[in-house]
């Protein structure tokens, strides 16, 4: 029997160039407990990590439909 491999291992072993499905992708989240993924901001060119923020479903899409990042705010409960 085949397993299938997890989503993220394709991703990081795809060559540049390689295409995937964007439904595939956003189905294969692993949302924690509280519908919250880590989302981590790097600077571009050098990699530096910026920051680590949180991401729910909402903020996602928000993301995804304005090209500028949008987070969660696990303080306040709001985007």
């Amino acid at each position: 029997m085949i397993s299938e491999v997890p989503m993220f291992l394709l991703l990081e072993k795809a060559h540049a160039g390689a295409v995937f499905k964007l439904e595939d992708i956003l189905a294969s989240i692993p949302w924690d407990s509280h519908g919250l993924i880590a989302a981590i901001a790097q600077q571009y060119d050098t990699g530096e990590v910026l920051m680590l923020a949180w991401m729910n479903q909402q903020a996602l899409d928000e993301t995804l439909l304005t090209g500028r990042a949008c987070y969660w705010s696990r303080s306040r409960s709001c985007l």
